[in-house]
């Protein structure tokens, strides 16, 4: 299971890979930009529900968090 140190780094580095700006990614998934910095900053960590979201719109597999070592 990805470290929740770690999984900030990967939420925002998969972001800028896309080409999404937290603007974009807080807009699409009806939360505010400082709740994504704070994702991506590992202040807080979204819940299940966002957290799957967040996984969909990024296309991360989430099975790929889980089974990350």
């Amino acid at each position: 299971m990805v470290k929740a140190s770690d999984l900030g780094w990967i939420l925002a580095g998969r972001r800028e890979k896309l080409n999404m700006t937290q603007t974009y990614i807080a807009s699409s998934m009806g939360v505010s930009e400082r709740t994504v910095r704070n994702w991506e900053t590992c202040v807080s960590m979204p819940n299940f529900i966002d957290g799957l979201r967040l996984c969909r719109l990024l296309k991360i597999n989430p099975m790929d968090l889980i089974n990350r070592r």
